[in-house]
């Protein structure tokens, strides 16, 4: 924790930017609804934008509505 600017923890809604059949691994936005926060500014919703991860350490594939603990 000592090493991130933001901490919290929400549940997850994932949208695909790009179309999952022509790229193998899409990027996505994924907008977290937080419930608790440690670190850095305490608001909802904290939005990210990722490489849908399947194949490679680029992104990470996150679920939609799921429940996360963010390091960031």
């Amino acid at each position: 924790m000592n090493t991130s600017t933001v901490v919290f923890a929400g549940k997850s809604s994932v949208v695909f930017l790009e179309d999952r059949e022509q790229v193998s691994e899409p990027k996505i936005r994924v907008t977290f609804e937080t419930y608790q926060h440690w670190k850095g500014p305490a608001k909802s919703p904290q939005t990210l934008v990722t490489t849908y991860n399947t194949y490679t350490c680029e992104g990470y594939s996150f679920q939609d509505a799921t429940d996360y603990l963010v390091f960031a």
